[in-house]
Order: structure tokens, then sequence, then C-alpha cells
């Protein structure tokens, strides 16, 4: 296919393809809004890529209720044909939280960890739900609208006070191209997945395809792509998040996660040739990357940002290298301000690593149909991947090349090595404050990493002002009615062991407490659903976990990447997928989620399907734990009898009816006696749990202090009474002498005459 590359000048002739076909009236509202800005210009948006462009200033609109959601967010974009609404919410787990920023000085590596920021986003435009908006809001808005086939780029206007920003639209036409070598395209066909151009879908195995998956990737960027950035870290780190942003979005049409686990700044030279051909450019890199960069961090993926113009070549990447330790590596050209177009760059070339080869006519995506997708050879800013690009990343995993997507990454990780300033607390260390200029303003830690003299501690839940916390101090509450407390002790930083009722305590009306919590039906609906939400009848879920399918089974078996769902007996049906009924609002649910409700009986039977890692905790199905029948609770999908909980205390006999049995067999006495056995007075709690605070004399303290407030009040109202009352007097005799001195006046007058 020839390379094409389209300049329209900003406010030149509507480009051929604009006109709108017959969509919902919100949907062609908001593309005619958008179309709209083709008929002027309001500044030069500064890239031959840019159809046209308008400076609109965002609003932020409050949540309902006047508030603002700690995690969603809402901006009126206020467009020359009318405002529009884009609904944003906090993307979780797009880098790791700790995650290292290797730089150079005087030669040496330094590793730094960035500050975390909470500021990338993702969501839709108002009125269409198919579209997609990702955001970073770190420093004004900045990054991607995509409507349909359109896509419309979002960024500040620098100094501006008014918050403005310029919203333009990128020319659809096809950019540069893709440096894939002929040899590894016909490498990749004898492998077995050379069916390009092939609308296949993904027939009966859809498990690999539904599960989340994570790509755990490591940046590098060259010294000249550093310099392009003012030579500034802050500055460079930023730039890349705002890519990895819109390539996080991209990739979750793949069921795909995007982790960034590691960047490196090449901040004083390159560490590599980075040769004038891409090609040579690519085997430096990942001789580098194997030979370095692997035995520091270990990565699923690593890509090279290079600021070097390779012309019309954008990047270059291993056909299906992901998870490899030989070739899992990607190059990308940014030596253009365009974030949008490089972003596609970047999700076109990973989707190389990922299986995938370029896209012919015959391959569509989008609801639309639509030909020029994420993976034509001539990269574009279209945000979908094609049914064809679908079926080779599906291959690759089905042939069990992409095992390494399916685990799931720590939430932190330690890198380089143990050291003193990495801010983990290590072996032979009492804290760790970070860098020196950190620990100079610690008023409890060294530089040393050593405590301060005649100090306790440093951090930690019974640790304050660098002092234990008195024995007594609550450190961590009781968060259910089968939990207990546990209280500071007075020698150690750290909070007691948790602990709670043993395992089968009985807790409400039937119901028994099973790993802290007390267990049933209608309260894991509550949790779900919200409140009102209640247990479904049995028959829902006779109807439902018969049927041995994902959303109503009793258990599922996985052999690779098939899924084998159990059918329940009729005696385990309540131990299978959760039913609820009367419930009044939907829950926060994440892509994967699938909600499942169908009649019976004149009322609605709700279920919920997370597909989750088959490690990770189902919230759809029934907990173990949960009553299943008269002295029976569901263990493994299965119910069982309740001895099997192993619950062998008489709280009567050994807690002499005082207290309860923790998960460590021992009394957990209440208020007013003693451990072990609660034989004696005392202020409650068990050995396990830390000494418990005197409460009656905090009691008392709250009555004196009550009862001094309350005589203070009173005080202060007699005294204010009294002065108004003497107000009031003083001004009744005031009118007394008036109407006296004007009857007076009137008897004279009248005598007179």
């Amino acid at each position: 296919m020839p390379e094409a590359e389209s300049e329209l000048p900003a406010g030149g002739p509507r480009p051929a393809g604009w006109g709108l076909p017959s969509f919902p009236a919100p949907l062609r509202g908001f593309l005619v809004v958008l179309g709209s800005l083709l008929m002027g210009v309001a500044c030069e948006p500064g890239s031959e890529f840019y159809v046209s462009s308008e400076v609109i200033v965002p609003r932020r609109l409050s949540a309902k209720g006047g508030g603002i959601a700690p995690n969603k967010v809402s901006y009126l974009l206020p467009l020359r044909s009318g405002p529009q609404v884009i609904h944003l919410r906090q993307k979780e787990g797009f880098f790791l939280r700790n995650f290292p920023l290797y730089t150079y000085s005087l030669g040496q590596r330094v590793l730094d960890v960035p500050p975390s920021q909470g500021c990338y986003y993702e969501g839709y435009v108002e009125g269409d739900p198919s579209s997609l908006v990702a955001l970073s809001t770190c420093s004004g808005l900045r990054g991607l609208l995509a409507v349909q086939a359109a896509s419309y780029g979002l960024e500040p206007v620098e100094r501006s006070a008014r918050f403005e920003h310029i919203l333009y639209r990128e020319d659809p036409a096809p950019g540069g191209t893709c440096s894939l070598a002929e040899r590894e395209i016909r490498r990749h066909e004898a492998g077995g997945r050379g069916r390009a151009g092939k609308a296949q879908g993904l027939g009966g195995q859809p498990a690999a395809w539904t599960h989340k998956k994570y790509l755990e990737l490591f940046l590098v960027v060259t010294k000249l792509r550093f310099t392009m950035s003012e030579s500034n870290v802050t500055k460079t780190t930023q730039l890349v998040l705002e890519v990895l942003n819109i390539v996080h979005s991209h990739l979750q049409q793949l069921h795909l996660e995007l982790v960034l686990i590691g960047l490196e700044i090449w901040t004083e030279k390159d560490l590599v040739d980075i040769a004038d051909t891409m090609p040579d450019t690519q085997e430096n890199f990942n001789r580098w990357r194997i030979k370095d960069l692997y035995w520091r961090v270990p990565h699923d993926l690593a890509h090279l940002f290079t600021g070097k113009n390779y012309g019309k070549t954008l990047g270059r990447a291993y056909i299906g290298g992901v998870c490899t330790y030989n070739s899992a590596a990607g190059v990308d050209a940014f030596w253009r301000e365009d974030i949008l177009r490089f972003a596609g760059t970047v999700s076109h070339e990973i989707g190389h690593n990922l299986g995938m080869q370029h896209d012919t006519l015959s391959c569509r995506c989008g609801d639309g149909g639509e030909t020029l997708c994420l993976m034509f050879p001539n990269v574009l800013v279209n945000y979908k991947f094609s049914n064809c690009s679908v079926q080779y990343f599906y291959d690759l995993l089905r042939d069990g090349e992409g095992e390494c997507l399916f685990d799931r990454p720590a939430a932190s990780r330690v890198f380089g090595g143990q050291r003193c300033g990495n801010r983990v607390v290590e072996a032979g260390e009492a804290c760790d404050c970070g860098d020196p200029a950190a620990c100079w303003k610690d008023p409890c830690c060294l530089p040393t990493c050593q405590l301060r003299p005649g100090v306790d501690c440093a951090s930690g839940p019974c640790c304050h002002g660098c002092r234990f916390q008195k024995a007594g101090v609550l450190c961590r509450g009781s968060v259910d009615v089968c939990d207990l407390p546990e209280y500071c002790n007075g020698t150690s930083r750290w909070c007691q062991p948790d602990a709670h009722k043993q395992d089968g305590s009985p807790c409400r009306d039937r119901d028994y407490c099973y790993r802290g919590r007390c267990r049933s039906h209608g309260g894991q609906c509550a949790r779900l659903f919200g409140p009102g939400a209640e247990a479904a009848r049995d028959g829902c879920y006779r109807h439902v976990n018969t049927a041995g399918d994902r959303f109503g089974n009793c258990g599922v078996a996985v052999q690779g990447l098939k899924r084998d769902f159990s059918k329940c007996r009729l005696g385990d049906v309540l131990c299978g997928r959760l039913q609820c009924e009367n419930v009044r609002r939907l829950p926060r649910m994440g892509h994967q989620h699938t909600l499942v409700q169908f009649p019976l009986e004149g009322s609605w039977c709700w279920g919920m399907d997370p597909l989750s890692p088959v490690d990770a905790p189902d919230e759809g199905a029934v907990e173990d734990g949960t009553l299943c029948g008269p002295g029976r609770v569901c263990l493994n999908h299965t119910c069982a009898n309740a001895s099997l909980l192993g619950y062998d205390c008489d709280p009567a006999a050994r807690c002499h009816g005082r207290g309860v049995c923790n998960n460590f067999k021992n009394c957990h006495c209440r208020y007013g006696f003693a451990p072990p056995r609660c034989e004696l007075k005392g202020f409650g709690g068990s050995v396990d749990s830390g000494p418990a605070p005197e409460r009656a004399s905090g009691l008392r303290s709250t009555l004196l202090w009550t009862l001094l407030t309350l005589g203070l009040v009173f005080a202060a109202i007699f005294i204010i009474a009294f002065v108004k009352r003497r107000q009031v007097r003083e001004a009744c005799n005031r009118a007394r002498e008036r109407l006296r001195r004007r009857l007076g006046a009137e008897t004279s007058q009248s005598v007179g005459g």
C-alpha cells in the first residue's frame, strides 16, 4: 500500500467523508458541533496533522448533591455550536505506585521514585457511550477525545490565566509507516499465525480473551528526546505518562491493562548507538535490554522512545516478542510534538509485539465497519483494533506465547537491590526516610537509616511523634460483629496481630462467623448492590446455578485457557453464584463485570460475574461460611456440615460466660473482666489483643467535661437573659416616662383652654 501523508491547513476546506450519516440525535449533535470547528481557527495548533482547532475554557462540574466525587470528574466543554459534557473516572493500576525512575549523574545511574499523581482519567462524551476520552489533569487537560472515526486532541494554552485550552481535530489521513521486516512476516507466518486479512472470530474459546491481562512495560527515553523536553526530568516523565495514558485506553479493548513498571531517562548520553536506520537502532537497544535492563527490572516488554527523525518510518517492533527473553522490544520515533499520533504509533508497535500483523482492506473495526484501524500499515490516529488484530492476539494467547500477561503485577516492588535511601525499611534498618534532603527534615530518622537519639520509632500504627503510643490506644478497630479490636502495647510501633471471633461462632440470627465476618446471602447482596438489596428466593438459586455456565455454577476448573463450569447439585444451589432481589442501584463495576437479571414469579433475580483471574476473590460467588441450611454452611461451593468450621469453644465454660473465643482459641473478655479466662475484674480484651483501655476512667472524664460544658452553657444563657431582661425593663421605663410626659402636656392644654 503506498505511503501517504495528508496536510490540511487549519481552517481549510472540509475533507471528504466529513458528512454526517444518520446517527442518533445526541451523537449527531456532538458531531455537528465538532464539525463546526472546521469553519474557523482561533490559534495555530502547530502541526500539519491538525485539520482545525478552537480555543475553549473547560469548566469542572460538581457531582450530584453539590459535592465532588474523589475518583470521578465531569467537565463542560463550551464549544462554539453548543456545550458538551465529558465524564471521567480516575485510572487505577496504570503504573506501579513506586515505579523506579533511573537517571544519570556524572556517569552514575541514580534511582529515584517519582511522586505518585492520581491525575490520569478515562471516560466518554455524554450522549455517546461508545466514545473514548483519555485525559490527564496534572496541569490542565491534555489527551484524546475520540468519537466514531474522528479523533480530537485537547491541551492547555501555555501561560493562560483563564484556563484556556485548544481543542483540535487530527487529520484522519495516514501518516508515516511502520518498519516491519519482510523476514519477520515470513517467520511469523511459518509459525502458524499468518492470517492477515481474514475476518475471524473467537469461536467457542473466549476464556483467554475475556480474562483480564496485564502488560508490564518498561520505557527508556533517549538523550535527544530528553533534550527536546528542556532537559527536565519532571517534564519528560509527565510527557511519557500522558502518552501511555492514551495507549492504556487503546489496549483496554483487548482486555489488556498496560502497567508501567519502570522508566529510564538517558540524561547524559545514550547508552546504545542510535543508528541512522531503525532496524539497527532496535537491534542495539534489544542487546542492551538483554544484557542490562532485564536483570535489573524484569518486564514483559520494553520500548525505546527516541527523538531521532527517521522520516516516514515511525516505529518498529518484534512480532510476537512479548513475554520472550530475546525479543521483547520495540522502538518508537517521538520527534513530533503530537501526542495523539505518537500514542497511535506506540499502540501499533505494541500490537506487533502482541503478535499482530498489518491490517488488509478486509479487516474491520468499530460498529461502522471502518477499514483504517490501529494496525493499518500507515500509522493512524484511529483508536480501535480490527477483528484481524483481535484474532492475531488471541492466536498468540492460544498458542501459549503470552503466559506472562496473565500475571497480576504486585502492587509495589523494591527495585535496585537493598539500599538505604529507597524509602523501604529493609534488614538492618530501623527506618528509611529517603534522600538526605528529606532525612534532615525528618524528626525521627537519620540519613543512615537509623533512629535519631532519644526516639522510639519513626513509623507504624503505634508510633506517634517518634514515640510509642501508650498501652491501650486503639490501633485496629472492629469492622464487623465477628471482628475484634486490637490495642497498642506501649512497647512496639506495631499493632497486635489481627484477631477475630473463632470460625463457627454464632452471629445475628442463625448465621456463622467466618474469617472475621458474619456471612449471609442478604449481607453479601447489600454489600454488592447497596442498602435494601436482599437474598433472592431459593427458586432463583435453583434456576441459575443448575445451568453450569459462566453465570450459574458451583465452581470452575481451569486447564490452560479452557474453563469448565460445574453444575450445582440441588443440595448445593445456595453455594453457587449469588442471587439477589430488591435491587435499587447498580454497583460500580470494572470493565469485565457483567450483571445478569431474569424474571421469576413476579420479581427479578440479580447476579454478577466479575470474570476475575482464577486466583482473585470472586465477589459474585456465594462466600464460604454462608448458611445454606440448618447446621450447614457453604464451603468451596458445597453445602457442608458446619462442624467443618472447627468451632470447639464453649464460652460459658472457657470464658465463664463473660467473653468469646478468638481465632487463637483464647478468650476475648467483655469490659469489666480480665483475660485470660474472664474470671477477675479488668478492662476486657484478650492476651492477643493488647491491653484494653481503662474505659471507665475515660467515661468519668467524658462525663465531667460534659457537665462542665453544660454548666458553662447554662451560665452563658443566664447572663444573656439577665442582660436582655434589664434592657427590656429600661426600654419599658423609658416608654412609660414618654407616655407620662405626653399625658401631662395634654392635661395642661385642656385646663388652659
